[in-house]
């Protein structure tokens, strides 16, 4: 199941860091806060939005039994699980 890193605008939040699955699925979150967050799903790529996620977007999340929302945190860069792993060596 490929992975990447979205990567958040840091705004002194507890994560900035959401591992998305390509079904939208949070698997991996960083620094805190993993338990709440991969109980989530990032849906800006689904229906009704489908738009690709770039930097600058605002990120629409939902989660069983919960209604949609969205994060306060800009996307500040993504990238693909290996890239990330890569750049941080």
């Amino acid at each position: 199941m490929p992975i990447r890193t979205i990567e958040l605008e840091d705004h002194g939040q507890d994560f900035l860091e959401l591992d998305v699955d390509d079904d939208g699925n949070i698997v991996g979150c960083r620094p805190f806060q993993e338990r709440i967050w991969t109980q989530c799903r990032v849906v800006n790529e689904t229906e009704p939005f489908n738009d690709p996620i770039t930097p600058g977007d605002v990120l629409w999340i939902t989660a069983a039994g919960r209604s949609l929302g969205s994060l306060n945190y800009p996307v500040a860069a993504i990238y693909p699980k290996a890239e990330k792993a890569e750049a941080a060596s």
